[in-house]
């Protein structure tokens, strides 16, 4: 063809090669026209439903758009050799030659690999190959199986560096520690829990959810990934999602399980004829007859301990159809103790509805969870001590059936045990109730606007009475004692992602606005004594009799209203799939804490490489996975706190009462609080280094973390000072640091992986070391 062109060329005069260089033009137009041509189309999932935010590239990076939230797409190729490229999160990636078609619609297919390993962080997912943080995910079929009084338990020993510790006390909540303490404070509670964030709604109580319900859980641990929660995530932070029905599916699930418990091991301790010849053998003075020696040989373990039966049932519905999904479902467990006499009864309703319009750019959803937990509890403490050192000696009961008491002894022991179980009652009614709301919009492709708003109210009614024959209230006449309190959380939440690729460029930016109020100890409680009977226990208050002013008190329990106001910022930035990068701040005002110190900033920066898509690595065929990570952010410590935290405040100082003001009844007012305009928030810096890596298509795994975590600004809200300098005897202040320094390691293995059986297997390992630094100031000593 060359040689033809070339001898037509030179053959003809020089009109006659203007005419056929412009012949060859007019014949070259449509050919470029044909290369660069537009090709539109529609990308689906395997149910027909259009998928939004599929990103659409060129193979060689040139060009990259994103579908629109009807599925739609228009990009322009160079040539009919061009490959485009679809993918997706949680789908296959698909290539598709341009050719010369300019109408292409395309169907993803679910990568089942990577929805398991897709993460759910601060406002958003990711997949896990894109985690620069320390994160752990623990899917349903991971959980914990067996009698479980909170879903925190559901982790214990699956996540490294997560200490879980329970009793069998089925009314105590479990310890819950991530990576050491970053406080010393222990009092008003949960100050050393992490942070719980449910279906997106932060600070949602974990008591909510039946286990049953939950699909996975994924615990942050380090700085850059926790900050974007501010100062409620020193401890770390557990987001937890509940189970959804997937597209065209209707499910209806029952499960139950039943439990034994007992005590596998005894405390070893002298019988009575035991104690007896101990005595004999060392010359001591026998016991008094018949007052601490009737001749039994009682076993006061074996009396107040049993054999416990536990049982849960769960029954829920999903379904997913067109653009609605919906679902709900109910649990009950009743757990009972290994103590006479006590247990914990709870029932869970929940029910939920998401509805998408307008081709899938707006989605309406609502969520409604109520917990109701009755718990029967003892004086678990006296009656522990007491089953160890009453003396065996002595029998339960008296001739007329009464139980055999002796006030006068002293010691470890000195009250029947088996009376402390049966004279003294305990019941708590605990109601919980989240209804949560959610708006999201899809304004442009890639770009999401989402507000959220939910209200939690807490209803908590504690009711005890030590009747007239309780070793804890001698002679007077029943104690009983009521209190009632509410706490309502209310957060409102708005936030804005964006998300785009171009090339082997992709961007990810969010940010969002936070709107928290917290009021508690909104109810009352009061303690009277004094009754005729025993018959209507702590009903019917006004049937007491109460001696003097004294016998009646009122709790010291001052309602409080507490305010968060945040602004929040993360940028994530992947190269070529290989290197990744993320940076975030987040700005958080608390009224808690003083006036010159009420806002703090919380920023975080982490750097990722993975060399798995490096070219030196592809000579590697055993690595599958290689993975540096390191990080490093601040964030912040605001629980525990109440609105009154810094300053003067004044009220009825600890063991005071009412007394008579010239015929008044009158209460102590006297300060019980020091202003501190300088308090500010427990401050946590974390450096996070870790490596992932993989082996023979990640049949073999291994992930190493190794952390160093520093709070500065510990708060001590119990500081004795001087009643000369100040008009409290303790101070609130900030007033040393700490430091927790540790190494986490977890190893995973599939040995066997058929269609029909996988045998997976898992080890993790942690070692976290705890330093008190100072606890002193240039002021507090």
């Amino acid at each position: 063809m060359k040689k033809k062109y070339s001898t037509h060329l030179v053959e003809q005069p020089a009109g006659g090669f203007r005419t056929s260089s412009l012949g060859l033009a007019l014949l070259l137009c449509p050919l470029l026209a044909a290369a660069q041509q537009t090709i539109k189309g529609t990308v689906t999932d395997e149910k027909n439903t259009p998928l939004p935010g599929v990103t659409v590239r060129l193979k060689d990076g040139s060009t990259a758009v994103g579908t629109a939230p009807d599925g739609s797409y228009s990009i322009k190729t160079n040539g009919p050799a061009d490959i485009l490229v679809f993918s997706f999160l949680g789908t296959e990636p698909k290539e598709v030659i341009a050719g010369t078609q300019t109408s292409l619609n395309v169907t993803l297919l679910p990568d089942a690999q990577k929805l398991k390993d897709v993460v759910v962080i601060g406002y958003g997912t990711a997949t896990r190959e894109d985690i620069i943080g320390s994160v752990t995910s623990i899917k349903a079929g991971e959980f914990n199986q067996g009698v479980l009084t909170t879903p925190a338990e559901l982790l214990q020993g699956k996540v490294a560096g997560l200490n879980i510790t329970k009793s069998g006390d089925p009314n105590q909540r479990p310890s819950v520690v991530l990576r050491g303490p970053s406080t010393i404070r222990t009092l008003n509670g949960g100050v050393t829990e992490p942070f719980y964030v449910i279906d997106g709604v932060p600070g949602a109580s974990i008591d909510l959810l039946a286990p049953d319900d939950i699909a996975t859980i994924d615990v942050l641990k380090d700085a850059s990934s926790t900050a974007i929660y501010g100062t409620r995530a020193a401890n770390g932070v557990i987001i937890v999602t509940t189970k959804r029905a997937k597209a065209g599916q209707t499910r209806l699930t029952y499960s139950a399980y039943g439990a034994v418990a007992n005590v596998s091991k005894k405390v070893d301790v002298l019988s009575g004829d035991e104690l007896r010849q101990y005595l004999v053998d060392n010359k001591t003075r026998p016991l008094n007859q018949p007052t601490d020696d009737d001749g039994s040989n009682t076993d006061w373990q074996k009396l107040v301990e049993r054999t416990s039966y536990s049982t849960n049932h769960n029954l829920s519905f999903n379904g997913s159809a067109n653009a609605t999904d919906y679902g709900a479902s109910v649990n009950y467990l009743k757990n009972n103790g290994i103590l006479n006499r006590t247990s914990l009864e709870r029932i869970i309703y929940r029910g939920f509805i998401n509805q998408r319009f307008f081709n899938n750019r707006l989605k309406l959803g609502v969520n409604i969870i109520n917990s109701s937990t009755t718990q029967n509890d003892l004086p678990q403490t006296n009656v522990l001590q007491n089953m160890l050192f009453y003396l065996p000696t002595v029998s339960p009961y008296n001739a007329d059936g009464s139980y055999k008491e002796n006030y006068t002894r002293t010691g470890s022991g000195p009250l029947n045990p088996l009376s402390l179980v049966n004279n003294n009652t305990y019941v708590t009614k605990d109601s919980k109730t989240l209804v949560n709301g959610l708006v999201q919009l899809d304004i442009i492709t890639g770009l999401k606007l989402t507000l959220s708003g939910s209200n939690q109210r807490t209803q908590t009614n504690f009711n005890s009475y030590l009747n007239s024959q309780s070793g804890l209230a001698v002679n007077l006449g029943g104690v009983a004692r009521r209190n009632e309190y509410e706490t309502t959380n209310d957060v409102v939440e708005l936030y804005a992602n964006y998300d785009r690729s171009f090339g082997q460029h992709n961007l990810q930016l969010l940010g969002g606005y936070s709107y928290q109020q917290d009021r508690t100890n909104d109810g009352f409680g009061i303690t009277t004594q004094g009754f005729a009977n025993d018959a209507l226990g702590y009903n019917n208050l006004y049937l007491s009799n109460p001696s003097s002013l004294a016998q009646i008190a009122f709790d010291n329990n001052p309602i409080s209203t507490l305010r968060l106001i945040s602004q929040y910022g993360r940028a994530q930035y992947q190269y070529a799939d290989r290197y990744l990068a993320q940076v975030s701040v987040r700005r958080d005002g608390s009224s808690a804490f003083g006036v010159n110190n009420r806002y703090g900033y919380f920023p975080t920066a982490a750097l990722g490489w993975r060399l798995i898509n490096e070219e030196f690595m592809r000579g590697l065929p055993a690595f599958s996975d290689l993975k540096l990570r390191a990080g490093y952010g601040v964030s912040g410590n605001s629980q525990g706190f109440d609105a009154f935290s810094s300053i003067l405040i004044y009220g009825t100082p600890p063991g005071s009462s009412k007394y008579l003001n010239n015929g008044v009844i009158s209460n102590v007012v006297n300060a019980v609080r020091n202003e501190n305009p300088d308090l500010k928030w427990e401050s946590t810096a974390t450096t996070n280094l870790g490596v992932d890596v993989g082996f023979f298509k990640n049949r073999l795994t291994a992930s190493v973390d190794f952390y160093v975590k520093k709070t500065s600004d510990l708060i001590d809200d119990v500081l004795p000072v001087s009643s000369t300098e100040f008009q409290y005897t303790t101070y609130t202040a900030n007033v040393g640091s700490m430091t927790n320094r540790g190494i986490e390691v977890v190893l995973s293995a599939v040995p066997v992986q058929t269609a029909a059986f996988t045998w997976r297997s898992s080890l993790n390992f942690s070692h976290n070391t705890n330093r008190i630094d100072n606890l002193s100031t240039d002021r507090f000593t």
